[in-house]
């Protein structure tokens, strides 16, 4: 059985998601692992998958529609440029946010229901040991409660 052979750009590619998670998606603080990639997919560009996310244009692209090429181009050699997809990125950003948004609303369900949640404790805590549905009827209380809650506060669990 043949192994397929590895990208050789690779870990450039997982170094500039790295670099990019680390520092908050700020582009300009990983420049020089982006610059490392670019280096790669010159060198591999035919063999490197990863380089196919990679655009070859001559330099002397307008400049006018795109600002950040103002001032390189004008000379005729071929640079490479990126389209890198960072949709998925951002819609897990969304996701986090979203979540923390969600956790930082707990605390008040808790005090919406701390009764409930107190005897749902307390049962717990005198049967030691737990066996299927001892709490059951406190649990459901204690539920019903946070879901109500949740509602009011206009978030879910």
């Amino acid at each position: 059985m043949s192994r397929k052979p590895k990208d050789p750009c690779k870990p450039f590619a997982c170094a500039i998601q790295d670099c990019l998670k680390g520092h908050n998606f700020q582009e300009s603080a990983c420049e020089q692992v982006i610059e490392n990639l670019r280096d790669c997919c010159r060198k591999w560009k035919d063999k490197s998958l990863v380089c196919s996310g990679m655009l070859e244009r001559p330099a002397s692209v307008d400049g006018s529609n795109h600002p950040d090429l103002e001032g390189k181009a004008g000379h005729k050699s071929n640079k490479l440029l990126f389209l890198i997809d960072i949709t998925e990125q951002f819609t897990t950003m969304e996701i986090i946010k979203k979540s923390r948004s969600r956790l930082r609303s707990y605390p008040q369900l808790l005090v919406e229901c701390r009764l409930e949640g107190s005897a749902y404790a307390t049962c717990v805590a005198q049967e030691g040991h737990m066996q299927k549905g001892s709490c059951q009827v406190e649990f459901e209380k204690f539920k019903q409660c946070l879901v109500k809650a949740a509602a009011k506060l206009g978030t879910r669990l």
